[in-house]
């Protein structure tokens, strides 16, 4: 009997059918190379120190990012003949993580700089007791990394709090269980002069932001939340004056926690403003939640103000108001060189329920297009113009 011929039809159908079952076979053993690799990396590569584990999980409480990272590349720049270090620039790579890893860790060779002899001296002796150095780092490798705004600099590069090669026993299982459980995600800042830890999630149309103590055997401080209205795009804590339009209580112990957002207006809102997208800046007291400003501004990138209010914490009474107007006519009244003019209106309001109202114009802006920024240059329209107000 003859043996049938295959038609170029069934062949062509055989040949993709068998392509087919390959790429299915090598997605699933790629898939569970991952998943055993993974797993393989949890239970070889921890440690049983004590001490180490008690270190990591005290650093994970005031880090922003961990992670398991390949190193790409390294990019070494010498910026010592202009006044700055010699340095490398580790560029990484995350294969697992939790929180926000910075695209590459500057680890200092030589520094450099117009510092006094004695500093110099100071700080290459400083670097013989760090864990990274120049030859720590190299192209291929895997590490282990932890950063945060709490880490020791005579240890580690800016912000690396904690480091462990991948291929060693030495890695604390906090660490791995950080970028399991993904403990990170939330966008957090810590500050270090309260010890406070402010984390937030940012959505329409109300964002969350929590305040607490960064130390969990803290007990006196009672954790804060806040709703703001608008998507979270930053968030600072401050503890000296920081605003030009702000009065700075007269409190040694004054501070703030200072929350930048993006905001639509309604056509019905408490600063009378067109119904836009405006940047909306917020103060609180971190240690209670006492609103202290707000600042309303333009939704560009120059800062472009349009309105300010300041509160009295203790009793959340109105202390002062500024309006910015931009005017297209009374420019050569005020004093300006053109009819256009920006316009701010001071109120302050005293405890007796006085006010008082005083006029500015801005030296430099006219139309608003104009790349300055607008918390400075202000003179007032019914005094010398010459005279910059207080």
């Amino acid at each position: 009997m003859m043996q049938q011929i295959p038609s170029q039809a069934e062949r062509h159908r055989n040949k993709t059918s068998i392509s087919l079952h390959l790429f299915i076979l090598s997605v699933s053993l790629s898939i569970g190379c991952h998943q055993d690799s993974w797993t393989r990396i949890k239970s070889t590569t921890q440690t049983k120190n004590m001490a180490a584990e008690a270190y990591a999980q005290s650093q994970l409480q005031r880090a922003d990012g961990v992670c398991l990272a390949k190193v790409v590349r390294i990019v070494e720049k010498n910026e010592m003949p202009s006044d700055g270090d010699h340095f490398q620039e580790v560029w990484i790579e995350p294969i697992h993580s939790s929180g926000r890893i910075p695209d590459w860790i500057r680890v200092i060779i030589q520094h450099g700089g117009n510092m006094p002899l004695e500093s110099i001296q100071e700080l290459s002796e400083s670097m013989k007791t760090r864990l990274i150095n120049e030859q720590s780092l190299q192209p291929n490798q895997r590490h282990w990394f932890l950063f945060s705004d709490d880490y020791d600099s005579s240890k580690y590069p800016y912000r690396v709090a904690g480091w462990w090669p991948h291929r060693s026993d030495t890695v604390p299982r906090a660490i791995i269980d950080a970028i399991e459980d993904d403990q990170l995600r939330k966008a957090r800042i810590w500050d270090p002069t309260l010890d406070l830890l402010a984390i937030w999630q940012s959505q329409l149309p109300t964002s969350s932001i929590s305040i607490r103590s960064a130390n969990s055997d803290n007990q006196t401080m009672v954790p804060l939340q806040l709703s703001v209205q608008g998507e979270i795009q930053e968030v600072h804590f401050y503890h000296q004056p920081f605003s030009y339009e702000m009065r700075w209580l007269e409190s040694a112990d004054m501070h703030v926690i200072h929350i930048e957002t993006r905001r639509t207006f309604s056509a019905s809102n408490d600063y009378n403003l067109p119904p836009t997208t405006y940047r909306v800046n917020l103060a609180f007291d971190p240690t209670n939640g006492k609103r202290i400003a707000e600042w309303i501004a333009a939704d560009q990138e120059i800062w472009l103000m349009k309105a300010f209010r300041q509160f009295n914490p203790e009793n959340g009474k109105l202390t002062q108001e500024i309006r910015f107007e931009l005017l297209e006519q009374g420019g050569f009244e005020a004093g300006a060189d053109t009819d256009h003019w920006y316009r701010k209106t001071l109120t302050v309001y005293d405890d007796a329920g006085d006010t008082s109202v005083r006029t500015y114009r801005h030296e430099y802006i006219k139309t608003g297009a104009e790349p300055v920024y607008s918390s400075t240059h202000w003179l007032p329209v019914d005094q010398d113009i010459s005279t910059t107000p207080p």
